[in-house]
């Protein structure tokens, strides 16, 4: 078998007996077919495998079918207000909840478990609006219980209070968009535009 470079030898070859045999043959004559050796197949370096291919998919041990009479009693019994909640059960239940810290919904209705290793009732703080009530917390704390980092928290605190903000000026409220510190005012420059 050829090496690489002898191959390439002799394409070369071919390549510069072609180009001068082109020059040599009148255009209403056939040009002579050459022959040139098959090179190898290129094969491609096999992907490195990942040792756990499979999809990672959760199932129930138990049939959890629900009658639409079942269904409305829940959908009854689930507390609708602030209100309704505050002196409800704790931890929490209602998982389903935009407040409870078990789950996250992204805008595209993707579900993210935020506590994987622990079961919903053995958390020790289930709802956001508890932690509210108990008033401020260090950007440590609040990291802790939404498991991201501090600094991650910042990025969010920063970003919704920019947002409340700018929905406070749009509705005619600057008195109490402006009764926060100006200290982040620098991070969003006003455009002097609507956004």
């Amino acid at each position: 078998m050829a090496s690489l470079d002898e191959r390439r030898l002799a394409v070369r070859a071919l390549r510069q007996q072609a180009t001068a045999l082109l020059r040599l043959v009148p255009v209403a004559e056939p040009v002579p077919v050459v022959e040139v050796p098959a090179a190898e197949p290129v094969v491609p370096a096999p992907k490195r495998q990942i040792k756990n291919m499979k999809p990672r998919i959760r199932t129930f041990e138990h049939d959890f079918t629900v009658t639409p009479a079942e269904l409305a009693d829940a959908q009854a019994a689930r507390p609708r207000t602030r209100g309704d909640c505050a002196s409800g059960p704790r931890p929490c239940p209602w998982v389903g909840c935009r407040q409870h810290l078990f789950l996250d919904v992204s805008p595209k209705g993707a579900i993210l478990v935020n506590h994987e290793t622990s079961d919903p009732m053995e958390m020790t703080d289930t709802c956001a609006l508890d932690l509210a009530d108990r008033g401020g917390r260090t950007l440590e704390e609040v990291g802790a219980v939404m498991h991201v980092t501090r600094e991650r928290v910042r990025q969010i605190e920063t970003d919704a209070l920019w947002a409340w903000r700018q929905e406070a000026r749009r509705r005619g409220l600057e008195v109490y968009a402006d009764a926060f510190d100006g200290s982040d005012e620098d991070v969003y420059p006003d455009n002097g535009g609507d956004e």
